[in-house]
């Protein structure tokens, strides 16, 4: 942490930025020596170097000022105070990006050290810095001044002004951020997106994302964007299945808050999640452009029917997105494409342009999954009321998660919902006859996966 005050102090010079090898200060921390010298400062006239007024001068970007933003490195600190003072006296905006920190060093030709804050450090506007995963929320610390510090800096920056329609440069939304948090901030995701959809974000995700400019946030209604996050999405994706529903089940509470607030259960979001390259420069993995454009669309079905755990959890949510209009994309698609390869107005009036083509869709078969699975209400519901088609042949599981099944090929195979069914069922039958074992416990009962392939079967 810098201390030292120049013959002209700079505000910024009392806002501790993080360096590589500096230690990340606790969210619980005094820091009243800064805290003074900052009011100081702001009761001298000091103003930020980042606010509306000093980014710009005659409608240009003063491109010779620091980048370093007193109101990010605050919201990083998860100072309450600071961060109130900085807004209130110091002109600071919400709306305007800057560097959280000098994160990487660079050494030069000479083998001398040198920063280059520009290129190197990472621009973000203050509601992501402070929504964003810290490494107490990683190691478990501090867990409770986490999440109610958040909260209470996320309030004022958006009575400041910050936008919540907003979409950083990794496709995140600041509400598809917290539906992604985990870990001891958990047990706050759900005051934070109430907060967020009380101050006007969007639980609908529009289909357009936004461009990157300086501070990496723009609205969402601007250009098309293959990296966006969707909320209900992020928050199926983090979301393990309990047999039993509960106050215990955060994640199942988030999602039902979600679809109650008017989130689409049929958009659709690229399927790739951990691609084998482009790591972030704190670690994690981020699929790069080109990468998101050519992979596949996933619904919040296909996503459901991917989640490992109980099945009944998974009808409880599949419920849900099936009452909320959810239906099965892969049967739904599929008539539309017959409709136009058929031409005519009638056909043309089935296929709707909004909907991703066949081609683009993630295989998964929620009705394959269902019936592989042996759940009779499942098949039911997808059948009366989820649109799915018994004749679309499609994917239980998909390349990206492997193939759980020691009996099954991998890569796997496109098959309709009877025929994993029955694959199934020989394959317990055939296990339990060689090696004279009882039914597996862990595999749905043997009566259920009959009644299944009857409800899969044509009618006479």
């Amino acid at each position: 942490m810098r201390r030292a005050l120049f013959s002209a102090p700079v505000l910024k010079e009392f806002v501790p930025a993080r360096n590589r090898d500096e230690e990340k200060l606790p969210p619980s921390s005094d820091h009243d020596e800064d805290l003074e010298a900052v009011e100081t400062l702001l009761k001298a006239g000091a103003r930020c170097p980042l606010s509306v007024e000093g980014r710009r001068a005659d409608g240009k970007i003063k491109w010779w000022v620091s980048p370093l933003s007193p109101l990010v490195c605050a919201c990083r600190m998860q100072n309450v105070d600071l961060v109130d003072k900085l807004i209130k006296m110091g002109g600071a905006h919400p709306n305007i990006g800057g560097i959280d920190s000098f994160e990487k060093e660079v050494s030069s030709d000479h083998g001398s050290p040198f920063f280059s804050s520009r290129r190197n450090a990472v621009r973000a506007l203050p509601l992501e810095v402070m929504l964003r995963e810290s490494a107490d929320d990683r190691m478990g610390r501090d867990g409770a001044m986490n999440g109610e510090l958040r909260l209470v800096i996320a309030r004022k920056l958006i009575e400041a002004g910050a936008r919540v329609k907003v979409e950083f440069k990794d496709g995140h939304s600041p509400l598809s951020l917290v539906c992604s948090w985990y870990g001891t901030r958990l047990r706050f995701i759900r005051p934070m997106a109430e907060l967020l959809l009380e101050k006007g974000a969007l639980a609908r995700s529009s289909r357009h994302g936004g461009k990157e400019g300086f501070s990496g946030a723009v609205d969402r209604d601007s250009a098309p964007s293959p990296k966006r996050k969707s909320p209900l999405m992020e928050a199926i994706r983090s979301w393990t299945p309990k047999k039993t529903a509960g106050d215990a089940n955060l994640r199942e509470d988030i999602i039902k808050l979600l679809l109650d607030s008017g989130a689409d259960p049929n958009e659709t979001v690229p399927d790739l999640v951990y691609p084998p390259d482009h790591r972030r420069t704190d670690g994690s993995w981020r699929p790069s452009e080109q990468e998101q454009r050519a992979a596949l669309l996933i619904s919040p079905l296909q996503a459901v029917m991917k989640r490992p755990g109980s099945v009944d959890g998974l009808f409880r949510v599949a419920t849900r997105l099936v009452d909320a209009g959810g239906r099965c994309l892969l049967s739904s698609v599929r008539r539309q494409e017959e409709g136009r390869q058929k031409g005519g107005a009638s056909g043309r009036a089935a296929a709707s342009a909004a909907a991703p083509s066949f081609d683009r869709l993630c295989r998964i078969a929620p009705l394959a999954c269902a019936a592989e699975k042996g759940h009779v209400e499942m098949v039911r519901l997808l059948m009366e009321k989820g649109g799915a088609d018994a004749s679309v042949a499609g994917l239980v599981k998909d390349n990206l998660d492997g193939y759980y099944g020691f009996y099954d090929e991998c890569p796997p195979i496109e098959r309709v919902p009877a025929e994993a069914a029955q694959r199934r069922l020989d394959r317990h039958r055939k296990a339990c006859a060689e090696y004279d074992t009882p039914w597996p416990q862990n595999a749905p009962p043997e009566e259920q996966l009959e009644e299944v392939l009857k409800l899969l079967s044509p009618s006479e």
